[in-house]
């Protein structure tokens, strides 16, 4: 009962603070749904049937029709740039390839319960585009992907140790097989890891304790492909962290003392088990449908055979079964929806990195808790959007939705970091107060001349 309380009152502040206040609200409630995916969580609790985000998505596009004259007159205040305006229209032309593929689908069913869910997904994301114009709101978005996969972390860790259920592996995770669900949780890791450093309040260190939950999340999946994405990430972390003595020492603690309690004999198979690619079934059969992915392309190579009509071709185009998902973020866009497609989803992400650089650029050589704390969300970002893009290497995640998020936040990010004005010359930065640093001499006046009333022995 106490679920369906939340999760009710949770929808009621997105419905009603988008009609009656800002259609943000809407959008933030809407995320943590989209990640919190509460209906897969709590199945056991919630009514069946019910739509939480759907209702919350038809009040957050109608409050923003209804504010829309003061948020036009709020973004007339910022400064966009020109990677991030790049990564909006990259978007927008992705999303009428999409729809122009759907038209011309050799299933038109199939395809259109995929664009009803491309939809869904890109839609929201130009209405946080429009609606977020402030630090404060992107650094709330950001909070709630965090949290939300801490707790989904948190709930997996407990069913593991209480109830030995590897929910992560029998189950997946909302609609997502034990790879995806492996490859969102470790999307969690930089996200924490950047926050822990942005923050200088005591909670940050919590961020950081998050961290190992999460990471035996990844590896109880047994998705080696999770695993390698972690790693390669590595050395990008390492590189943005401002911190790098203390990330190699706990790294290497927490690789000597802490990896052998979280991975088992199975999981250390199951993972070097990588360098036998060529002998494994698994590793073969993707081989196979990423051949099958660029037979089709080619066949098809405008608009594609239509979303996810390319599973019912790939068998008769040597893949190993019937059905067959290609199992790769690009090669799948490739022979679902044409190169033009590919094109645009490739620029719409590089863009948006542009647009993560741009921020940092703008804070570069600050060092006051803002600046600070933007820097880490500009890292932490890249990094989980990195660690999907190795991913989708291996996966067909076209439809899943934190990256969007992840993306709509980098176009957001440099045009609202213009509102952390530096402190003034006269302020101190904090923690510098002490010992009467700020306390001058007075100084003689330049050119010999002495204020009206002031003697030349006190001027000196």
């Amino acid at each position: 009962m106490k679920h369906t309380l939340l999760v009710a009152g949770l929808m009621f502040l997105g419905c009603c603070g988008s009609l009656v206040w800002d259609p943000f609200l809407g959008v933030a409630v809407y995320y943590l749904f989209a990640v919190l995916r509460p209906q897969a969580l709590w199945q056991w609790a919630l009514p069946p049937g019910v739509a939480w985000s759907f209702y919350i998505a038809i009040a957050t596009l109608i409050g923003t029709a209804l504010h829309l004259t003061r948020i036009a007159g709020e973004r007339r205040e910022l400064r966009f740039e020109s990677a991030s305006n790049w990564a909006g229209w990259s978007a927008a032309l992705f999303t009428a390839c999409i729809a122009a593929s759907t038209v011309q689908a050799l299933n038109f069913d199939v395809a259109w319960d995929q664009f009803n869910e491309y939809g869904k997904i890109l839609l929201m994301m130009f209405v946080a585009l429009v609606v977020i114009r402030r630090f404060s709101q992107v650094r709330l978005v950001y909070s709630i992907c965090l949290v939300a996969l801490v707790y989904i972390a948190y709930e997996m860790n407990s069913r593991y140790l209480f109830q030995r259920y590897l929910m992560i592996v029998r189950r997946g995770f909302g609609g997502l097989d034990n790879n995806g669900a492996a490859l969102m949780m470790a999307m969690a890791v930089p996200l924490c890891y950047f926050a822990f450093e942005g923050e200088r309040r005591w909670f940050r260190w919590l961020y950081l304790i998050a961290i190992p939950p999460v990471l035996h999340c990844v590896l109880m999946s047994f998705s080696r492909g999770a695993m390698l994405s972690t790693l390669l990430y590595s050395p990008l972390l390492i590189a943005r962290s401002r911190n790098k003595a203390f990330l190699l020492t706990t790294g290497m603690l927490f690789a000597v003392f802490g990896l052998p309690m979280l991975a088992g004999q199975q999981i250390r198979e199951r993972f070097y088990s990588i360098q036998e690619y060529s002998e494994d079934a698994s590793a073969n059969s993707r081989f196979d449908s990423w051949k099958a992915a660029i037979k089709i392309a080619a066949d098809y190579p405008i608009l594609g055979v239509g979303p996810r009509n390319s599973n019912l071709l790939s068998y008769s185009y040597g893949a190993d079964r019937e059905g067959r998902t290609i199992h790769s973020q690009y090669l799948q866009i490739m022979a679902d929806c044409g190169y033009i497609s590919l094109v645009f989803y490739l620029l719409m992400v590089w863009f948006s990195w542009r647009s993560v650089c741009a921020a940092r650029r703008k804070l570069k050589g600050r060092k006051d808790p803002p600046a600070l704390q933007a820097v880490g969300i500009a890292n932490g970002l890249e990094g989980s959007f990195a660690i999907f893009a190795i991913g989708g290497l291996f996966l067909s995640l076209e439809i899943f939705e934190l990256p969007y998020v992840i993306l709509a936040l980098a176009m957001k990010l440099p045009c609202v970091v213009d509102q952390l004005a530096p402190p003034a010359a006269h302020e101190p930065l904090p923690g510098t107060e002490a010992a009467g640093e700020f306390d001058l001499p007075p100084q003689p006046p330049a050119d010999g001349f002495e204020p009206a009333g002031v003697s030349p022995v006190m001027a000196r």
